[in-house]
């Protein structure tokens, strides 16, 4: 499927910037066959001279707890658990939250991203983190990304929050506060 979708992104005569990569690209990032099949798809016959953006997930962490050979692959200023990073294409901003389980390595992150994003004047503003706040599958553990992301992404006026990690698509009506605002809420999707 998503070299399909890959193959058909780069036929097509859309202009696109940049892409966005929200987690787990690889089973176990300590085995090199997982990256093999992964890089085929960032290839220049398919993926073209798109930026892509990358969101380590627990999978990138998988036999690889530094998350050294994503940050390599990826060519990524910073690895570790709760790392974070802003870019910008023209008017559309874009933060990245690596996956962590700790709490405060999250809190730590979000502090950046109220700071980094109302630093920022682009029109959009966009969070990627692997682990979705608003999830559909319970049993994954992601309460503690529930309790700390809406709030900040409310006070960095961000729009959009892409993630990944439940293998499922969803979307949620734009929330603020957990409550439905169509003016101002941010849309979740996973």
């Amino acid at each position: 499927f998503v070299q399909s979708l890959m193959s058909t992104l780069a036929a097509s005569d859309k202009n696109y910037s940049f892409s966005i990569q929200t987690g787990d690209s690889v089973d176990n990032a300590g085995n090199y066959e997982n990256w093999v099949h992964t890089l085929s798809l960032y290839q220049a016959e398919v993926a073209g001279d798109v930026d892509a953006i990358h969101v380590l997930g627990n999978h990138e962490h998988e036999s690889d707890l530094s998350g050294a050979n994503a940050q390599a692959i990826y060519n990524l200023a910073d690895g570790s658990y709760g790392s974070a990073y802003s870019v910008q294409y023209g008017n559309v901003y874009v933060a990245v939250i690596n996956y962590t389980q700790n709490a405060q390595q999250l809190q730590d992150a979000l502090a950046w991203l109220v700071e980094d994003a109302n630093a920022s004047d682009a029109t959009w503003k966009v969070l990627t983190i692997h682990q979705p706040p608003y999830y559909t599958n319970p049993p994954g553990g992601n309460g503690y990304i529930n309790t700390y992301v809406p709030a900040a992404v409310d006070e960095a006026g961000i729009d959009v929050v892409f993630s990944g990690h439940d293998h499922s698509y969803a979307r949620t009506y734009p929330l603020t506060a957990g409550e439905v605002d169509e003016e101002n809420g941010a849309v979740y999707y996973i």
